[in-house]
């Protein structure tokens, strides 16, 4: 059984307790040892001079075996968070956000998810919070294909799997600071294979749900790995997976290079369609998603600084409509001016950065 050191009233002793620290009186002379016994008569002594309280050690009743603090509750915890605070406020409002958050929480809350997810948390944060990032925005992008609850579930449960294959490959790799070498990219792309074989060999998962696993990096043109599948050859929810992949790593800070904007990773998305990545997904987690917030504040490429106002609800807005509060040096404008970046008039002008 396990004991800690706790604060006790006097009043509150048991014959019995064992001392956790040495009682003084306030002249300094030692009344009780540590470690000592304490007797009916070590209580009447204590009382007489005047000690409140002491230090004892308690029994808690709970075995180390059994510790207070539950895992999965934790990284359950740890999930609501990056959904609630990295997540949600970049998904648009109108697709129930709060309905594809319950589906991730329903998941996590299975034991053989979970379990596979906790030596991906071992990993590093950015591993776990990556996870559930391409989760969220798969199932929104799911969603949004009319794909019924029940396929959601299945790609929900893929998506968070998804990199459980990361756990074979060397922290060495996964962590690197630089740029990889050839070698280290081929050790990095088994991991769609490892992750097959951990889910396969984990029992109580359908062989759809660990071919979508295997088959997420690859690419429409054939060009992609571990088998160099073309589009019609890739599960669709793999090519769901991959595009939500790709676009939470690029807006995400990686150990070799920061992260894009959300503009930034949306055009490489479109410039990819029907040649990396399939069109018709890409447009769908476009529709779900905000790439600039209405009210949000940025500075454009002329230095000028103004506010998003083209309402989200609208749809696609990587070109919006801003206000400009404040010229290139910094001044307040007497009356501010919109400048629509989606004319071509103002093509040339982009988003510098959000302030």
């Amino acid at each position: 059984m396990a004991e800690r050191i706790l604060e006790v009233n006097v009043a509150e002793l048991l014959a019995g307790d064992i001392l956790a620290s040495d009682v003084c009186t306030s002249s300094g002379k030692t009344l009780a040892r540590k470690n000592s016994v304490i007797t009916e008569s070590t209580i009447l002594g204590l009382k007489k001079n005047y000690i409140d309280s002491v230090y004892v050690f308690r029994d808690l009743g709970y075995n180390n075996s059994s510790e207070l603090l539950n895992i999965k509750e934790i990284l359950i915890k740890e999930a609501i968070e990056i959904i609630d605070t990295q997540v949600m406020k970049f998904i648009k409002k109108e697709k129930n956000i709060y309905e594809l958050k319950d589906i991730i929480i329903d998941l996590l809350k299975n034991d053989k998810i979970i379990n596979l997810m906790i030596p991906l948390r071992v990993i590093g944060d950015n591993t776990f919070r990556h996870s559930i990032s391409v989760a969220i925005y798969s199932v929104a992008v799911g969603k949004e294909l009319y794909f019924p609850i029940n396929r959601l579930f299945i790609l929900g449960t893929a998506a968070l799997l998804h990199d459980v294959g990361m756990t074979e490959i060397p922290r060495e790799i996964v962590n690197k600071t630089g740029q990889l070498t050839e070698s280290e990219k081929l050790i990095i792309q088994r991991h769609p294979r490892y992750g097959f074989e951990i889910v396969q060999n984990n029992g109580g998962f359908g062989a759809e749900i660990y071919n979508i696993i295997l088959e997420h990096h690859e690419r429409f043109d054939g060009t992609g790995y571990p088998n160099g599948l073309v589009n019609d050859k890739i599960h669709t929810m793999a090519k769901i997976i991959a595009v939500c992949d790709v676009y939470d790593a690029l807006i995400s800070d990686r150990p070799y290079r920061t992260k894009h904007t959300r503009s930034e990773s949306v055009e490489y998305l479109l410039g990819s369609g029907n040649f990396y990545f399939n069109h018709e997904i890409v447009k769908a987690l476009i529709n779900t998603i905000v790439i600039y917030r209405y009210g949000q504040w940025i500075e454009l490429s002329t230095k000028e600084k103004g506010v998003v106002i083209d309402d989200e609800i609208l749809g696609f807005n990587i070109k919006p409509k801003v206000m400009v509060y404040f010229d290139k040096e910094g001044v307040q404008l007497k009356e501010p001016k919109l400048v629509d970046l989606s004319l071509r008039e103002n093509i040339s002008i982009s988003i510098l950065r959000n302030i």
